[in-house]
């Protein structure tokens, strides 16, 4: 496994996977040799290349995911913040309510006082 690093960060850039057993070189016996540096591997049998681009793609997919996980939390957080605020509403109506009631019922209770007051006052 070779890995090719950023002069800048230190992030790694390319990552190339192999394995220790290299795989079977093919038989290039009658082919023309070729010219180009560097040439690519003529060894076979070895799937740490597929195992790479495997993991390339799963990181790219966690990476999406990440990205789509993001947003729903935002959207979440935005729509837990609309509750909030109306239940924030509603607890100040609800407390108008209750208020309300408890000075009503002490209106009646003052007014049931007053009456029995009066009753016993007749008698």
């Amino acid at each position: 496994m070779s890995c090719r690093r950023s002069e800048r960060d230190g992030r790694i850039l390319a990552r190339r996977f192999g394995c220790k057993k290299e795989g079977h070189r093919v038989s290039v016996r009658g082919k023309p040799a070729s010219v180009r540096k560097p040439r690519p591997s003529t060894r076979e049998g070895c799937n740490a290349g597929q195992k790479g681009k495997r993991i390339q793609e799963l990181t790219i997919e966690l990476r999406n995911e990440k990205r789509l996980c993001a947003a729903y939390k935002e959207q979440l957080d935005a729509f837990a913040k609309i509750v909030e605020e109306h239940s924030d509403r509603m607890s100040k109506k609800v407390e108008s309510v209750v208020e309300n009631l408890e000075e009503f019922e002490h209106i009646e209770l003052e007014m049931l006082h007053s009456k029995q007051d009066d009753i016993l006052s007749q008698l």
